[in-house]
């Protein structure tokens, strides 16, 4: 499946980019009503909301243009929601003026927008064409769906598993008396359990394992998945119980085990309710693609009276170079460009034919069918659809008025250059922003998990406990006087060992530790030790700080103070002219609300613009 019949898959793509985009007030939802008000009850769409002089804004426009704006109106107060609402309504207006005056400079004819209003003009055209010619006549029936789903039910199959707790009493590498001892603990553990005590608190209690009673699992059986299967003497035992049930004390290699079953659930097939969506999407898709191919081999011919696909391949192309013809419409090399997407790039291990085999197909099945289709469905008035209408105005406006502030940004820059003494005031305004990189000078202790079977569950807890209790040791010993240097010495695996474990003066970003580990070096002070030692893969860190100097101030002329001052005193400058801008064109008293309810309204009760042809 190509990037474009990706992008017109049918689930959605019409009703959530049309009716779920309201920002905030709920989120998009799942297909079906798209208000939550009755047709009767919902504020027609074109109501208006605000004049300004002889513009303008119906209220859905507006929650439409201004929805990235409003996305978190939900979460405001009152009086913050009002002024949110007041800026992006201010915005929208200021917006509009500023494209009145890019129609006046000439912006409009230009090839940039030009090039893209044709390409997302054609885009909805496609989506309404789709929706109205293929999704309304071609939903699967339930016994379609049915059949697909008896026909791909292995798909569906769900092995059995469970989950459990347990409560564990270790005895490898125990002497004998002590792993008596752990036998009469087990003995005490479960009368409790057996009278009543709740098996949590009792783990809590008894447990030698680091899981203290929470939940294990859920974990498929030995047989699906070998890689991730748990002791076969448990899960033996587990399978023979019940939900609820709790075992007598089981002895395994690495000690006693008392386990309560939480969870069974046998092998089954995922009923077809539960997947009767994924089928129909699935089904739709393929179906699509037939269609796809079924209208291209029906217009192609009469369309596409020019299809020059080498254009695409030439590097010296000319931006207007003619790639195709269709219906009289030329599609060049610029619109090529505009729509191509990463995956248009040549894979690093695909051949030179099968690129070009590709995006001979791209362009066919792509751009000529967006403009085929696009064609169609202007001869059945699809570019009357009210939605349709206010979509592309918006796409236009949003597009065009892009265009024109990048450029007037750039020539208002250019016109208003940085000077030396703006640099230096930004400088001194904002000197404690210009710091050093914070350094300290680190000690380290590093402890290694002892060799041990990465495959057993046990061997890594055993592992990881006895690097830890090492570890904590080690803070131990610090905390009571001992030097770092000399335990180090003793204690550490880190290449620092015969430094005494001294780093030297780091900084977060060094490359003497993991990332996660130097940050946490860097929190401590001057003359602190860890707390606690600190988990890396298979080895604990012990850091002491021996010190930690003030951060130092950046001087004016360092390269990255003179860079972060051009790149603060840019964005103060494009704020500026967007402030000044606005004052100059937008006038906030000139304003008329038209419509009074406009602070305490919910979006979701303003009617959208029908999606269906006005003939319809």
């Amino acid at each position: 499946m190509n990037c474009f019949e990706t992008r017109c898959r049918w689930q959605g793509w019409i009703l959530l980019a049309l009716w779920m985009t309201f920002p905030g007030m709920g989120g998009a939802q799942e297909a079906g009503p798209v208000n939550p008000a009755t047709p009767a009850e919902l504020i027609p769409f074109d109501t208006p909301l605000a004049r300004y002089g002889d513009l303008e804004i119906p209220l859905s426009y507006f929650y439409q243009y201004a929805r990235d704006k409003l996305y978190q109106i939900e979460r405001t107060t009152p009086e913050e929601r009002k002024e949110m609402l007041d800026q992006a309504l201010q915005q929208t207006i200021f917006e509009h003026l500023i494209v009145r005056l890019s129609k006046e400079q000439g912006y409009w004819t230009e090839q940039e927008f030009t090039a893209h209003n044709r390409v997302m003009e054609n885009d909805w055209l496609v989506r309404f064409y789709q929706y109205h010619q293929y999704y309304q006549k071609m939903i699967p029936t339930d016994e379609d769906l049915k059949k697909r789903y008896e026909e791909t039910k292995k798909e569906y199959f769900q092995p059995p598993q469970f989950s459990f707790r347990h409560v564990f009493f270790q005895t490898v590498d125990k002497p004998e008396e002590e792993q008596k001892m752990a036998f009469a603990r087990a003995k005490e553990a479960l009368a409790l359990i057996r009278s009543g005590s709740d098996f949590v608190e009792v783990a809590k209690l008894y447990s030698d394992s680091g899981r203290k009673g929470d939940l294990i699992g859920p974990f498929k059986t030995h047989a699906y998945d070998p890689d991730r299967a748990i002791n076969p003497v448990i899960e033996e035992t587990l399978l023979a119980m019940k939900p609820g049930d709790i075992s007598d004390i089981l002895p395994t290699k690495y000690g006693y085990e008392i386990l309560k079953l939480e969870t069974y659930e046998p092998e089954r097939y995922t009923p077809f309710e539960a997947v009767k969506l994924t089928i129909q999407n699935r089904l739709m898709s393929e179906r699509l693609q037939e269609w796809i191919k079924d209208l291209l081999d029906q217009h192609y011919s009469e369309a596409v009276t020019c299809f020059q696909p080498y254009v695409v391949f030439d590097e010296n192309a000319a931006p207007d170079a003619v790639v195709a013809v269709v219906y009289g419409q030329p599609i060049t090399r610029y619109d090529y460009n505009i729509t191509k997407t990463n995956r248009q790039n040549r894979n690093p291990d695909e051949g030179i034919e099968a690129y070009r085999d590709r995006i001979i197909d791209y362009l066919k099945t792509g751009l000529i069918y967006q403009y085929i289709v696009a064609h169609l469905a202007r001869g059945l008035g699809y570019d009357q659809i009210p939605a349709y209408r206010q979509l592309t105005d918006l796409g236009r406006h949003q597009k065009l008025y892009r265009v024109w502030w990048s450029r007037m940004v750039d020539q208002y820059l250019n016109d208003h250059p940085i000077t030396e003494s703006e640099k230096q005031a930004y400088y001194r305004e904002n000197e404690a922003r210009f710091k050093a990189q914070q350094t300290s000078h680190i000690g380290v202790i590093r402890v290694d998990y002892p060799p041990h079977n990465k495959e057993v569950m046990y061997e890594i807890y055993k592992a990881q406990q006895t690097a830890l209790s090492k570890a904590k040791e080690a803070i131990e010993r610090i905390k009571k006087g001992e030097d770092f240097a000399q335990l180090a010495k003793e204690v550490s695996s880190d290449p620092s060992a015969a430094e005494g474990g001294d780093l030297g003066y780091i900084s977060s970003d060094t490359d003497k530790l993991p990332r996660m580990a130097a940050t946490d070096a860097m929190r401590l002070e001057a003359g602190q030790v860890s707390d606690e030692p600190f988990n890396a893969e298979d080895c604990y860190y012990v850091f002491k700080c021996f010190d930690k100097p003030p951060r130092g101030k950046l001087e004016y002329d360092d390269p990255t103070v003179q860079k972060r001052i051009e790149q603060g005193l840019l964005s103060q400058k494009r704020s500026q002219f967007l402030e000044d801008m606005m004052k100059k064109m937008v006038d906030k008293d000139r304003i008329e609300l038209l419509y009074p309810e406009f602070y305490t309204l919910d979006p979701g009760k303003v009617a959208r613009p029908s999606i269906d042809p006005p003939s319809q």
